[in-house]
């Protein structure tokens, strides 16, 4: 019998979304476009690497992943 995948793969990782927590945090909870555009900075000027995948992230989808952030960054 065929199966298949449960939704859909993931874009993001956990440290991803760590990292985010993070840059928010350090950032004092700016907005979405603007965490955006350190994330889209910090991979293009800067060339840190840990940043590639968020520097493509929308708003939108930064926004779905903050509630996500403020209990990852708690735990830790």
């Amino acid at each position: 019998r065929q199966r298949t995948l449960k939704g859909f793969s993931r874009k993001y990782t956990e440290e991803d979304i760590r990292l985010l927590a993070q840059t928010d945090e350090i950032h004092g909870n700016l907005s979405g476009p603007a965490i955006k555009k350190i994330c889209e900075r910090a991979w293009k000027i800067f060339g840190e690497t840990k940043y590639e995948r968020l520097a493509g992230i929308s708003v939108s989808h930064l926004y779905n992943l903050l509630p996500r952030c403020s209990t990852s960054s708690s735990s830790n």
